[in-house]
């Protein structure tokens, strides 16, 4: 689980429209740092939510630990100032963290508000030793999460596994894959903050 530090400061101190080309900052830089079979979107407010399918926990800490990294060095221009933003970002996997999706999410969401309480601007695993798990796969299969895309739900499906991510919209560019379902697609280059 991923969240923009200090969100709401940026957008009372710059405006929504400086805030919400953040999030689409942060969109971009997640689709093109994401495969085919991942599934990135927004989790909600200022929250995203990135599932890597068969990805052990210590490949998604170091993944999570690159997008931070990479975010922190971006920005946005608002009246000729440059507008920087950090992430603070929590990392779970099944089974280790949890025995079905909501158990997982449970667990990143824990371990996100452990980074913030840490001093925000970086990545925390739910389990203690995220650089020496390698039982822990972060796979699709019987999670269980839900998508609301507009105002409906629907599951995502990549024709060999069904998964859905809950309250969550794709990212833009998001493309149709199985039976007229969505996730997102592949990224383009990224722009800046």
């Amino acid at each position: 689980m991923i969240d923009i530090d200090h969100f709401k400061d940026l957008n009372d101190r710059f405006g929504r429209q400086t805030g919400d080309r953040a999030l689409q900052v942060l969109g971009d830089l997640l689709r093109a740092g994401t495969r085919a079979e991942d599934v990135a979107c927004r989790y909600g407010g200022e929250e995203f939510v990135v599932v890597l399918v068969g990805t052990s926990l210590a490949e998604a800490y170091q993944r999570a630990e690159q997008w931070r990294r990479e975010f922190a060095l971006l920005h946005v221009d608002h009246d000729g100032e440059r507008v920087r933003a950090t992430l603070s970002v929590g990392v779970a996997a099944y089974p280790v963290d949890g025995a079905g999706g909501d158990d997982v999410l449970h667990a990143a969401d824990h371990a996100l508000y452990d980074a913030k309480r840490a001093g925000r601007n970086r990545v925390v695993a739910a389990s203690a030793t995220p650089a020496l798990s390698t039982a822990g796969e972060i796979r699709t299969e019987g999670l269980g999460l839900k998508a609301r895309l507009g105002m409906g739900e629907t599951d995502l499906e990549d024709g060999l596994r069904s998964y859905t991510v809950p309250y969550a919209a794709p990212l833009t560019g998001a493309r149709s894959v199985g039976s007229g379902r969505t996730r997102p697609g592949s990224g383009a280059d990224q722009p800046d903050l």
